[in-house]
């Protein structure tokens, strides 16, 4: 059992913690992980949709909506720190409620 345990990313000193890690926290980490993926999503969709409305108005000559330096920090600043901090304290009921 102890070099399991020194060899295991985390370790439950009882068995009955076990139900609280499970059921709260993987919960959570379900809902951060999929509010994630389409704060993901939806960054790229708009992106996209912006690109594809711009080539009917400039006549299908490849120009781009944005410049390369906005472009460059669009994922990087301007999306990726809101839906980090959303993903981070997003918590759909109170810890003090559950089980």
């Amino acid at each position: 059992g102890a070099q399991a345990v020194m060899h295991s990313d985390y370790s439950i000193s009882q068995f009955r913690f076990l139900e609280h890690l499970l059921l709260v926290h993987g919960r959570w980490t379900f809902q951060r992980i999929s509010l994630l993926i389409l704060h993901s999503f939806f960054r790229n969709v708009g992106w996209t949709l912006a690109n594809f409305f711009l080539v009917f108005d400039n006549a299908y000559s490849g120009r781009q909506f944005w410049d390369d330096t906005f472009a460059g920090q669009w994922t990087s600043f301007f999306t990726a720190v809101a839906t980090y901090a959303v993903c981070i304290t997003d918590k759909d009921f109170v810890y003090q409620n559950t089980l």
